[in-house]
């Protein structure tokens, strides 16, 4: 969402179609106390729990149903709801905070191999034809990794009768995302195409933005139906 954030709210360019809906969009995220198999967001410095961004944070101990407010319209909101009371007992935030301790140590344990956020970026610039050629011979340049991406961001803008335009989800993995007129088409070539998802993750928009562009959340990995893991890659690239 940071990063959202910062492409979408830019002084120069603001969307404000975005912006209207920033600002009228609560959010409320949930604590991580357990992990999923590709899990890594502790390896880029990012928290399994929320510590800013999200208006609300939640988490569930012993039955209960606790919020964490980190923002003004959090607290505004957290007066609405009717029964909800202080959090007086220090045992259960002691709980949540172990928890939070617990789940981290679960990462680490299970990414401690994984290079953090900026050496992937020097690992992704240095890497050679050959690895780009091994990792894509099973995509299908289906999209999935970026249209479930939370950080993706391109898109279309399709002219429909009337002027109207319609913004429509567009993926770097589909061929054809580059063709220009004439034919042309940089990004032809099925490695080519897989690459430049990576060089925009890890090299590009960190080049341009603060917020990093890969949250670690693994979803990706998951929805890739060729079973193409980019953590091996990275742990390929490590050892080269």
């Amino acid at each position: 969402m940071n990063l959202l954030d910062e492409i979408y709210l830019d002084e120069d360019f603001k969307d404000i179609f975005y912006s209207d809906r920033r600002k009228s969009t609560l959010l409320i995220s949930s604590d991580c106390f357990s992990t999923q198999e590709h899990c890594h967001c502790l390896s880029y410095d990012i928290k399994p729990y929320s510590t800013r961004t999200a208006d609300l944070a939640i988490a569930r101990t012993n039955g209960s149903i606790i919020f964490r407010t980190l923002s003004d319209k959090g607290e505004e909101f957290i007066k609405k709801i009717s029964g909800a009371d202080p959090v007086n007992d220090n045992s259960i935030i002691d709980s949540i905070e172990l928890k939070h301790k617990e789940t981290e140590a679960i990462l680490k344990k299970s990414n401690k191999d994984l290079p953090d956020y900026q050496t992937t970026g020097r690992l992704t610039d240095s890497a050679k034809e050959d690895k780009w050629e091994k990792y894509s011979t099973n995509c299908v340049s289906c999209g999935a990794c970026t249209t479930i991406c939370p950080t993706c961001t391109c898109f279309l803008l399709i002219d429909k009768p009337g002027f109207e335009k319609v913004k429509q989800l567009d993926a770097c993995q589909y061929p054809g995302f580059e063709r220009v007129a004439g034919g042309e088409d940089a990004l032809h070539e099925l490695p080519h195409r897989f690459r430049n998802r990576y060089m925009c993750k890890y090299s590009w928009k960190p080049k341009f933005f603060k917020s990093i562009a890969c949250t670690g959340c693994g979803r990706c990995i998951e929805a890739c139906i060729g079973k193409i893991n980019k953590n091996e890659l990275f742990l390929d690239l490590v050892q080269s």
